[in-house]
């Protein structure tokens, strides 16, 4: 059942991160502290939400939400810096 919401986790953190370097590419422009700012607090947000409708006052759903969440972290940082995400 964990293994569900660990998945989860993961999808919730590629979004994210997905939409971070979404941002990043679009530093170019001229409204670049517009873009960094709404970037962030539609992902905060998205984030927040997500957890806060997939935990169900259990601690142990947040807990594997936020273990997904982080190894999509540690893989997106390790495929960009191999550079098979070009960012």
């Amino acid at each position: 059942m964990y293994v569900i919401y660990l998945l989860l986790g993961f999808v919730i953190g590629c979004i994210n991160y997905g939409g971070l370097i979404l941002t990043i590419k679009k530093l170019k422009t001229k409204k670049a502290a517009c873009v960094i700012y709404l970037s962030f607090v539609a992902r905060t947000a998205f984030v927040l939400g997500s957890f806060f409708l997939l935990m169900k006052n259990d601690w142990k759903i947040l807990g594997s939400l936020l273990l997904g969440f982080i190894l999509s972290r540690i893989i997106l940082i390790s495929l960009v810096k191999r550079k098979k995400l070009i960012i």
